[in-house]
């Protein structure tokens, strides 16, 4: 009583001279730099704001100059063809046969789209001139209007009323051969003759995929999405499948910047998407500052404070080391009572047995006596495997002459494996788990298997047994709070040596041990536990050291 009263006066002055100095810490200290930092903060959130409000205004420039210059080619393109002279006279010419038709056109492919499909016109992929011509036949380059009256792009070309239009849509099962089904299509009217008595369009098709490669391949910053409506048209994040028709906007986007651009007919929109990044994230970039304040502001003051506070420490520490000491030895001289007087008791029963000539129940009691006693003595909490497994085999003599045949066992060792080291009495408390809870409720005989060996520099222990088993819930539960157990899991009544023997494990291979638990029902449980082979002591290797 003398000892717990000494140890609480000495604890209270301890807290009360903590309380003081935390206050001071707290007031001189951390109040000012809260306020400081506060501003600094506010300032570094605006100034990240403007900066990153400047960047997605320079990358939509850059989108739409990359967009311009690729609809720019294709509008070259169609100017060149509405001013040719020859394209218009032949279009306007009226063929009396096919063979007619077929001269005159090759002469004029040949004269004037060579240049097209040279390579030059990097960003276009198809060219079409159509007219209200009857004695052109379709095919290539050239077709009649009347081929076009149903296709998406001319009914949407029409609707516009204009000269040029922009039209992007999908083609879904309209047209069988095609390989690439979004298509962005510049049309337009070939009205530039005034002496043309026909109807005339041409289209050129922009490849879509390299406008997704070119802009993709831009590595933007933020991400882009360009809209016809709801409609993406390209991305730079995805949302680009050419064999798929166009996405839409889901509404929860948060965007940053929109850029309203108009271009043939179409009003688009540039959207630069907010950086999933917040300002605070962008701190990272200024951690060599953010540290130095940080130690400058609050690590310096602390050591200061912790070394004055040392000296108020010292002496009530050392006091309480000595209490400590104390209790330590009334515990420890209590503890040796009932172990002492459990072996006397034990070993009076062996020999009134072996006077008696029970020699069988003498020595499954001196095989009890070893266990208790080996169970008690904690002088060194480590053992080599080859002994546990001893123990093991001693623990299952005694189990089978008290369950008879209902329990038969096997137990293989590797060599490589004896001379390991592994906290004392944790493999047999797996062993007694299939005793207790696999044995126990069931009355056909049960196997018991233990297997211990080498695998790809890791250390196997197997546990196996056909016992009773359990539920699919309960090993699941059972085989997390192995994995993850805690010393808090002892002060629960389920498992207790299990999770004991799962800690003691973890603890000494320094959290490296791996534990997985199958059971079924009728059937009984699969126990493996694995160790690297570095996280576990050798004896003779440690024996070495020692020397």
């Amino acid at each position: 009583m003398f000892l717990k009263k000494k140890y609480h006066i000495l604890s209270k002055d301890k807290i009360a001279n903590k309380t003081k100095l935390t206050i001071i810490y707290i007031l001189g200290v951390l109040v000012p730099l809260i306020l400081t930092d506060s501003v600094f903060m506010t300032v570094f959130i605006q100034n990240q704001r403007a900066r990153t409000a400047i960047e997605m205004e320079n990358e939509a420039d850059s989108v739409q100059n990359q967009l311009e210059n690729a609809l720019n080619e294709a509008a070259d393109i169609t100017r060149v063809i509405y001013v040719n002279e020859n394209v218009n006279k032949f279009l306007e010419a009226s063929f009396s046969t096919p063979n007619e038709y077929y001269e005159k056109c090759y002469d004029m492919k040949t004269n004037f789209f060579d240049f097209f499909t040279s390579g030059s016109a990097q960003n276009v992929t198809n060219i079409e001139i159509y007219a209200n011509n009857p004695t052109i036949i379709n095919g290539g380059y050239l077709k009649r209007l009347s081929a076009a009256q149903e296709k998406i792009w001319y009914k949407e070309f029409v609707k516009s009323d204009r000269n040029a239009y922009l039209c992007c849509y999908y083609v879904g099962e309209e047209e069988l051969t095609s390989t690439r089904k979004r298509r962005i299509s510049l049309i337009r009217k070939m009205d530039y003759f005034k002496n043309s008595v026909r109807r005339k369009i041409v289209k050129v098709d922009i490849d879509y995929a390299p406008l997704v490669r070119k802009i993709t391949g831009m590595r933007y910053q933020y991400n882009m999405l360009l809209c016809l409506d709801d409609r993406i048209i390209l991305s730079s994040f995805g949302h680009n499948g050419v064999n798929e028709d166009f996405e839409h906007l889901t509404g929860e986007e948060k965007i940053g910047v929109e850029r309203p651009w108009s271009i043939y007919g179409q009003d688009f929109r540039i959207l630069i998407l907010k950086p999933e990044e917040s300002e605070f994230g962008k701190l990272s970039d200024y951690s060599g500052a953010v540290a130095a304040v940080i130690v400058l502001n609050i690590a310096l003051p602390f050591i200061l404070i912790s070394f004055i506070n040392q000296s108020f420490e010292n002496r009530i520490g050392r006091q309480q080391a000595d209490i400590a000491r104390q209790n330590a030895e009334l515990l420890a001289m209590q503890s040796q009572i009932n172990p002492h007087f459990l072996f006397n008791v034990l070993e009076s029963v062996r020999m009134h047995s072996v006077i008696r000539s029970e020699t069988e129940t003498a020595s499954m009691i001196e095989k009890l006596a070893v266990l208790v006693r080996q169970n008690v003595n904690w002088n060194d909490d480590v053992t080599r495997i080859e002994d546990e497994v001893k123990f093991i085999e001693d623990y299952l003599l005694l189990q089978k002459y008290r369950f008879g045949d209902r329990l038969s066992y096997e137990i293989e060792l590797d060599e490589n494996c004896k001379d390991i080291r592994i906290p004392r009495l944790t493999l047999v408390t797996f062993v007694e788990n299939s005793c207790v809870h696999g044995m126990e409720r069931k009355t056909a005989t049960s196997w018991i298997y233990v297997r211990i060996y080498q695998k790809n520099d890791e250390l196997i222990m197997e546990i196996e047994d056909t016992g009773s088993g359990m539920s699919d819930d309960e090993a699941k539960r059972l085989n997390e709070s192995m994995n993850g157990a805690v010393i808090e899991d002892l002060k629960k009544n389920d498992h207790i040596g299990v999770i004991n023997a799962c800690i003691r494990l973890k603890m000494y291979t320094h959290d490296q041990a791996i534990f997985e638990l199958e059971s079924e029902e009728g059937v009984g449980t699969f126990t493996v536990i694995r160790v690297p082979i570095s996280a576990v002591g050798i004896s003779g290797k440690e024996s070495e050291n020692e020397t």
